[in-house]
């Protein structure tokens, strides 16, 4: 849980660190999809079952895409350069697959009660 949730917070410091505050429309809710993402991780963590853990981090999966498609509209809108957008995009896609593998054992422990 500690690694992952490390490795989170840092795509919610991305907007911060990535987007200008100047972006107006683009800022707030790409923030709100960053902190999404930890936080359903973290509420997540705190469930009684593995099948509600792992519904958590898919939660957090699709505020993850929320986060690269904001940042390839921005992109195509000329607020990001293209090298930006692939940080951006590449950086996404290794949380994917973590969030992937972290909740690959939790599905197979609720298929095998099945």
């Amino acid at each position: 849980f500690g690694t992952a949730l490390l490795h989170m917070h840092a795509i919610f410091i991305a907007p911060q660190r990535i987007f200008p505050l100047t972006s107006g429309w683009f800022n707030e809710p790409n923030t709100s999809c960053s902190v999404s993402i930890a936080a359903n991780v973290a509420e997540g963590s705190g469930r009684a079952s593995d099948a509600d853990f792992a519904r958590y981090v898919e939660i957090a999966y699709g505020s993850l895409m929320e986060v690269v498609s904001h940042a390839r509209i921005a992109q195509l809108q000329g607020l990001l350069t293209e090298e930006v957008y692939e940080v951006i995009y590449r950086e996404s896609d290794e949380l994917a697959r973590m969030q992937v593998g972290f909740a690959r054992p939790f599905y197979e422990r609720v298929d095998n009660k099945h």
